[in-house]
């Protein structure tokens, strides 16, 4: 099994940084810190292991809970007011303010802003969450879109 100093570098080095579909959610002027935040309660969670625990516990498990640390305590380092980060933080892989997107009706356009919300989708008042999107054609035209947020 990995050490945890390795498993700690391996998380970093994949959320840090831009891969092909997947980039970092995490600012620059954050993720020294948030290295050892996070780092510091990985390494207090696996001392406080058993022993049976250390024998069951796979490294993608270890891995996922360190992965879990980085993401929370991101949220503790960047300012609350801004909402996009932290919708950044919490939905990584959906499109972000400053993306562009090549639309059929409106060609290239440059999302402006974006929000999540609740939105109740049948007479049961079951509820999914959506993200609306605005943007800005090369034109000017502004526009928006929605579509459901994966679970």
């Amino acid at each position: 099994m990995k050490t945890e100093a390795n498993l700690i570098t391996e998380g970093c080095k994949f959320w840090f940084n831009d891969h092909k579909h997947i980039r970092s959610p995490f600012p620059k002027n954050i993720q020294k810190e948030l290295k050892e935040k996070a780092s510091f309660l990985f390494i207090d969670y696996t001392n406080n292991l058993t022993e049976e625990d250390k024998d069951e516990v796979t490294e993608e498990e270890l891995l996922s809970i360190f992965e879990m640390f980085l993401f929370s305590s991101s949220l503790e380092l960047i300012e609350k007011d801004d909402k996009d980060q932290v919708i950044t933080i919490h939905y990584p892989f959906l499109p972000r303010t400053g993306d562009k997107v090549n639309d059929k009706d409106n060609g290239e356009s440059t999302i402006t802003s974006r929000e999540i919300y609740e939105k109740e989708i049948n007479e049961q008042k079951e509820k999914k969450l959506y993200m609306k999107v605005n943007l800005e054609s090369l034109k000017g035209n502004r526009w928006e879109t929605e579509f459901e947020v994966p679970a």
